[in-house]
């Protein structure tokens, strides 16, 4: 019985260590990156720098514009690509053009939010979700360095992405997320201040 549970042990260390990093998503500009990543089943984790690691393995090159990152466990070398559909291209690069910014499947998202009339079986919801997640992660008017901090965020689960209908939020929704009865006011009355829609 020992021999076999001591082999059942290693076959599952050498599998876990075998097993290649999962990009979440990619941010660069010209001078800095971060790389979004998790490796067996691990918390998304954020690298910033080459030599960093995520378990066993070591970032050792980073490419946002073509959308990989090479990691390296063991003395071999794994390329490791960033799905194309996770990513949205920019515009023309430039020296002052930040490259490439993930927009992540709405599935990769750990808490999403539906109040205020929408659930997440009409499209409308859903649709307004992406359009959320864009503007959050190409705002330019947002800096790179805050953009990565909100993916982060959104990727782990430490912030929601929020979608409201044009109902008042009931308290029931807002008890569904954890918000307090205020946070739930204070929503409805910056829905109030919204335009109508035509």
């Amino acid at each position: 019985m020992r021999r076999v549970s001591l082999l059942f042990l290693l076959f599952w260390a050498h599998g876990a260590s075998g097993q290649k990093p999962v990009l979440q998503g990619l941010m660069g500009g010209p001078k800095q990156f971060m790389v979004f990543v998790t490796a067996n089943g691990s918390k998304v984790t954020s690298l910033d720098a080459v030599g960093q690691k995520v378990g066993l393995y070591e970032l050792v090159a980073v490419d946002v514009a073509q959308g990989y990152a090479d990691f390296k466990n063991d003395g071999k070398t794994s390329r490791v690509w960033l799905g194309e559909g996770h990513t949205k291209p920019l515009g023309p690069a430039g020296p002052s053009n930040f490259v490439r910014i993930p927009l992540p499947e709405i599935s990769k998202i750990k808490r999403l939010v539906f109040a205020g009339g929408f659930t997440k079986d009409e499209p409308r919801a859903v649709k307004g979700l992406l359009v959320g997640l864009d503007h959050m992660l190409n705002n330019p008017e947002v800096s790179l360095e805050n953009r990565q901090k909100v993916l982060a965020k959104l990727l782990s689960g430490e912030m929601p992405l929020s979608i409201l209908g044009g109902k008042p939020v009931t308290l029931e929704e807002g008890a569904a997320v954890s918000w307090t009865p205020e946070y739930i006011a204070q929503v409805n009355r910056y829905s109030l201040m919204r335009p109508p829609k035509q």
